[in-house]
């Protein structure tokens, strides 16, 4: 997956709103893994260091989420491996 870059208007000035898209896109890529396109591992490209802050960020909270996933930041990628 490819974070995408918001609509300008909201870059980096509505940080709850941009955390908002991004846990919600990270959840339906998780569904995903878990459906229809059925896979053991995601991986999804941040754009920049301000994306890679609200993905170090999201890590903790998917653990805790979710205690079987093994969630990293790995340079400008996110990976989440063992979906279930």
């Amino acid at each position: 997956m490819v974070w995408n870059i918001l609509a300008p208007h909201f870059d980096y000035d509505q940080q709850d709103l941009i955390a908002n898209v991004m846990a919600s896109y990270i959840m339906g890529g998780l569904k995903l893994c878990r459906s229809e396109m059925k896979s053991s591992s995601m991986q999804m490209y941040l754009l920049n260091g301000t994306d890679r802050q609200y993905a170090v960020g999201a890590v903790s909270l998917l653990r805790e989420l979710d205690s079987e996933l093994r969630v990293n930041v790995r340079g400008m990628w996110l990976h989440i491996d063992n979906i279930a």
